[in-house]
């Protein structure tokens, strides 16, 4: 399953897959596993809390050279500790969107610059409606160009729909997997 969604977003479509199961059925270990077999690009398998911050942090020396105003003032409002570069040109981010869709930006270009990102994000059932609105920005932006990313999710099963959203565009393809108890 991740398997196939990796070689699909490799050739320029971007996969969103959501793997639900209740607690102890191995869903973080069939994540770790898949990472550890994936050869090209960047893989990062992180928890869903805050996983924007995280991310930035572990990728920082592959992002330091951004010079885009609207991403390093994402970039300090998400991680501020981090010696983000200045420009001379402010960008004024109004909102979480004008916020995330900077941050994406820049993640789609580190994505197509080192061959694709694997985002393998744990835990959603945990995570917060910001990190939620996040991604949703990131997949849209992968779609529209194209970009080398597979988007993994696993979570605990809700009574709510966690990709509530994610279905509002007609282009958006999620592979929901619930593995049956024998």
């Amino acid at each position: 399953m991740l398997g196939q969604a990796f070689l699909n977003s490799r050739n320029g479509q971007p996969e969103l897959v959501l793997l639900e199961a209740a607690a102890g059925f191995g869903k973080s270990h069939a994540f770790r596993d898949f990472a550890s077999q994936v050869k090209q690009g960047l893989v990062f398998c992180l928890p869903s809390q805050a996983w924007l911050a995280t991310m930035l942090r572990v990728c920082y020396s592959h992002l330091e050279g951004e010079r885009d105003p609207a991403f390093l003032e994402a970039a300090r409002r998400v991680v501020p500790e981090l010696p983000w570069a200045k420009v001379a040109q402010a960008a004024h981010l109004t909102d979480q969107n004008s916020l995330s869709n900077a941050l994406a930006h820049a993640l789609e270009r580190l994505a197509k610059r080192v061959g694709g990102l694997v985002l393998l994000l744990e835990d959603w059932h945990e995570a917060s409606n910001d990190d939620l609105n996040s991604l949703r920005v990131l997949y849209r932006r992968a779609l529209m160009g194209q970009t080398p990313m597979l988007f993994g999710l696993n979570a605990r099963p809700m009574p709510n729909d966690l990709l509530e959203g994610f279905g509002q565009d007609a282009a958006i393809m999620v592979k929901k997997i619930t593995p049956k108890l024998r």
